[in-house]
């Protein structure tokens, strides 16, 4: 019975070594897919006044580096084209108008994930994901309607770079600069991938000094859903 305990410790022992020999320390791969976004802080609650409730959808494309650094332990950094933003109305009592919004900026998105697989079957591994993510505007537009019944008008505001309004330059609704964290679970079958990811904004990407009733900064935040498939070299 020793001896046959022997044997099997052994065996995985092998097997174990052999598998880590056989896997590429570094790997590198492409990454794209749906994004869901939307828009968190005071912007997406209706009853503080926001109107950007809606979710808004588009995509995101990039690459990532998977390097090994531990049994069933990587580290992911990665860089991405991706959108988010969101949309909604609102109306405007005094004026008795409908108020429609839309924002969509475009990022430059570097994510940093601690990546943890486990084996599920044979060359397929379950991922957990999880890390810091920045992100910097390229981009976008920001455009506001407003209607009532006999009339219509719009304006696009350029996003991460000012705008001329009536000749006067305007400042862009939301800042450059993003960061937050980013969870995500996917599977891996041999070299190609499919997963979801959560990007949860962890900075007040608001341009505009809104103050609310009670002093307190206006906060715009952003919140984005994505399903991505992938292939490893």
């Amino acid at each position: 019975m020793k001896k046959l305990l022997l044997l099997v410790v052994v065996t995985l022992c092998g097997t174990f070594v052999s598998n880590a020999q056989d896997e590429p320390k570094v790997q590198f791969g492409v990454r794209a897919g749906l994004n869901i976004s939307s828009v968190g802080g005071d912007a997406g609650k209706s009853k503080e006044g926001g109107s950007l409730t809606k979710s808004l959808a588009g995509f995101h494309i990039g690459g990532i580096v998977d390097i090994n650094v531990a049994q069933n332990f990587y580290i992911q950094p990665g860089l991405y084209i991706t959108t988010k933003g969101g949309k909604g109305s609102d109306y405007d009592d005094y004026y008795d108008e409908k108020i429609e919004e839309k924002a969509r900026p475009v990022y430059l998105q570097i994510p940093v994930l601690a990546s943890y697989r486990i084996n599920i079957a044979d060359n397929a591994k379950w991922h957990i994901n999880v890390g810091p993510y920045m992100a910097f505007g390229l981009g976008g537009k920001y455009k506001i309607t407003w209607s009532d019944e006999d009339d219509s008008d719009s304006y696009d505001y350029k996003l991460f770079s000012k705008t001329k309004e009536d000749g006067e330059e305007m400042d862009t609704p939301l800042k450059r600069f993003d960061a937050g964290l980013s969870f995500g679970t996917g599977v891996s079958i041999s070299k190609f991938y499919v997963g979801v990811n959560y990007d949860l904004g962890l900075t007040n990407i608001d341009n505009q000094d809104l103050k609310k009733d009670n002093n307190d900064k206006w906060t715009t935040k952003n919140r984005n859903f994505m399903v991505s498939v992938g292939y490893n070299f």
